[in-house]
């Protein structure tokens, strides 16, 4: 299947250069690709694809960016080597031929990734001799950690980035901006307003609906953080100085600009987890022909099978991998057990050329046999029983590997060929967010395992969302009071350097037709949000939508008895709100949408490197937020209750900050 991608960067067909895969034949007969998938780019196309992709005029490019390029789909990783604006492409990347020549991009190693526990992998680790003790210090960790971001706001943008929370409105910067220029927290009540805090309803609420989700995240999936462990794109070893078992891995923040090398012993796994060897110890090396790459771990050509297809069938077109770097979670064994091999599922050919309906029916068949959260779950029910080398589990090991391919292959798993499911009741860790397990309860039972032990572990009623105070719900006065110094700052910055004409731009008293211009952005805003949060709410009733801290957080807090479905809901929400938000900066700077959606990450890119940085445009987009800001003050002041006016006075409040930040650092 192909990801959503961005459009980047048209290439030329003398751009392209054609390489053979390095394959290595392996047990029975059976070949082994190590580069599946993986090729390797010029770092001038890099950088050129990265301005166009994240607008980035960085010196930091990305080591490595996912794409679709006509019929080739795979990863890409810079190679010093290659010279000009060259793109290799390998036969394990093309599915089909296309004249189309538009390289796209879906995912870059710009960051890594934060490392999660999940159900399958604990019950994994638990079967390989990993006391419950490290899972119960884990997960205490995580709620402690979680709960503490009420009263601190860099807590909350680090916990809010790690979650995928509040992207769409950008509340990672907000709560940063807010804490470092404003010097300001967020207020926990009415009546415990200090000259240090500030009253914000609705991040108040958005904050606690982040830690419901959370806790609700730890408790019904087992999503727990592993600190100090990573989630990184694979890529093929170019340059062959990694033995069998060996891998390279870095990770590097753009924000702190600091490089952590990874060595030693660990494990390295990939979701999903079915097999009791889809986890394996490798060793992380140090290679001087390495350190260009960053964010992603390089896996080894050597050897009789990659290293990757023995973490549950995976490849390198895109898979991310798992790095847990922490050894109270390595099994005591220091052995796992030997990866699963299967014989692949042959895949389906048309008799004739490939047509609309072809692929309408892929979709459809897609649609109805796609089994793989079935097997998953059936898998934890009979390994919760008979554990997970018996029989049964190893036959769902294989069905999940194949079913995992079956976009690639269009064949699908039999449902009959299938274990039956256990008679009687389920564990209890499987029941909904709106079911609570009680004893004797004929459905569930109380799982004797260790994700039966850490569900319970977390009770219901420490995540019940918490109830606000909508009398007063954004103190304008004391932000706009801590806000005037900065701006001062900011003018003197500008009277004293080669900017200096444009200090003058910089109003914090809009002009009249541009609050009103603002007014008119705020109806329509509030029109499309309003839709937004009837479309996503399970509620039947006319008068029942989601709030406006459900759409910034991007977390709903009505129970689902099918997670999954949550999940989905919340993806299409963010989506709808990204857009919306992007048009909204896209008026504060009379820029196209696509063009101007930028944050905190993009400061250093705006200013930093750039010869000649926009100030006017910068000036101009704090003055046209303002104006906003303004218009969210007088709409509250005329209905407190106003659908649609905290979140937009935070947009406006999110680009004044974002464009002084920017501004500061000339």
């Amino acid at each position: 299947m192909f990801s959503a991608s961005t459009p980047s960067v048209a290439l030329s067909p003398d751009q392209l250069k054609s390489i053979p895969d390095r394959v290595s034949a392996g047990a029975n007969g059976q070949n082994s690709v190590f580069t599946d998938g993986c090729s390797p780019l010029a770092p001038v196309l890099a950088r050129k694809v990265a301005r166009h992709v994240l607008r980035s005029t960085s010196k930091i490019i990305p080591s490595c960016f996912q794409f679709r390029l006509g019929g080739a789909k795979g990863v890409l990783f810079q190679d010093p080597s290659l010279d000009g604006e060259v793109l290799c492409l390998r036969p394990s990347q093309t599915k089909f031929e296309s004249p189309d020549l538009n390289l796209d991009i879906t995912l870059t190693s710009a960051r890594p990734l934060a490392l999660f526990l999940n159900r399958p992998l604990i019950a994994l680790l638990e079967h390989h001799g990993v006391p419950l003790q490290n899972f119960i210090a884990l997960q205490d960790l995580a709620i402690r950690d979680t709960q503490k971001i009420r009263s601190s706001l860099f807590d909350a943008a680090t916990t809010f980035a790690q979650h995928g929370l509040g992207a769409s409105f950008q509340l990672e910067s907000l709560f940063k901006n807010i804490a470092q220029i404003l010097q300001l927290e967020i207020a926990p009540s009415v009546s415990e307003v200090n000259p240090a805090t500030v009253q914000l309803v609705i991040l108040k609420i958005a904050i606690a609906h982040g830690i419901t989700y959370i806790l609700r995240e730890i408790k019904h999936r087992g999503r727990i953080r592993v600190p100090d462990s990573y989630t990184l794109l694979g890529v093929s070893d170019e340059w062959d100085c990694l033995d069998e078992g060996e891998i390279f891995a870095q990770v590097y923040d753009p924000r702190t600009q600091e490089t952590v090398p990874i060595e030693g012993r660990l494990i390295i796994t990939r979701s999903p987890q079915i097999h009791p060897g889809d986890i394996q110890f490798v060793r992380a090396v140090r290679r001087p022909q390495l350190e260009h790459l960053k964010n992603v771990v390089v896996f080894s050509c050597r050897g009789a099978r990659s290293l990757p297809s023995m973490l549950g069938g995976g490849d390198l077109d895109g898979d991310i991998y798992n790095l847990i770097l922490d050894d109270t979670l390595h099994p005591p064994k220091r052995v796992t057990a030997d990866p699963g091999a299967y014989e692949p599922l042959k895949p389906t050919v048309t008799p004739h050329e490939c047509g609309v309906n072809d692929v309408v029916d892929f979709v459809i068949n897609y649609i109805k046999s796609d089994l793989l959260g079935y097997i998953s779950t059936l898998h934890l029910r009979i390994s919760d029983i008979n554990g997970l080398d018996c029989n049964d589990c190893l036959r769902l090991a294989e069905a999940a590997s194949h079913a995992v391919d079956f976009p690639k292959v269009g064949t699908a798993v039999d449902f009959k060929s299938l274990p039956k499911a256990p008679e009687g009741p389920r564990p209890d860790y499987l029941s909904g967010e709106g079911y609570r397990p009680r004893p004797g309860d004929d459905r569930y039972y109380p799982s004797a395992k260790a994700l039966g032990k850490l569900f319970r572990r977390v009770p219901t009623d420490e995540y019940e969302a918490e109830e606000a105070d909508w009398t007063d719900p954004i103190d304008f006065r004391k932000i706009d009071s801590a806000l005037a110094p900065a701006v001062r700052r900011c003018l003197r910055r500008l009277r004293t350097s080669r900017f200096g004409a444009f200090s003058a731009d910089l109003e914090m008293v809009p002009q009249e037709d541009v609050v009103d211009e603002m007014h008119h952005v705020f109806e329509d805003y509030r029109e499309q949000l309003l839709f937004i949060a009837k479309t996503h709410t399970i509620s039947k009733k006319a008068d029942t939508w989601l709030s406006e801290a459900e759409l910034i957080s991007g977390a709903i807090m009505e129970r689902y008895p099918d997670p999954k479905k949550r999940r989905e809901v919340t993806m299409t929400l963010n989506l709808q709100t990204q857009e919306l938000t992007r048009k909204i900066r896209a008026e504060f700077s009379l820029q196209d949408s696509d063009a101007d959606d930028w944050n905190e990450d993009d400061i250093f890119d705006a200013i930093g490197y750039e010869e000649d940085p926009d100030v006017e445009r910068l000036c101009n987009i704090f003055n046209r937020a303002r104006a906003a800001w303004i218009a969210s003050q007088e709409t509250l002041e005329q209905d407190v209750d106003a659908f649609g006016a905290q979140s937009f006075a935070m947009i406006a409040l999110g680009s004044m900050l974002n464009a002084i930040k920017a501004l500061g650092r000339l």
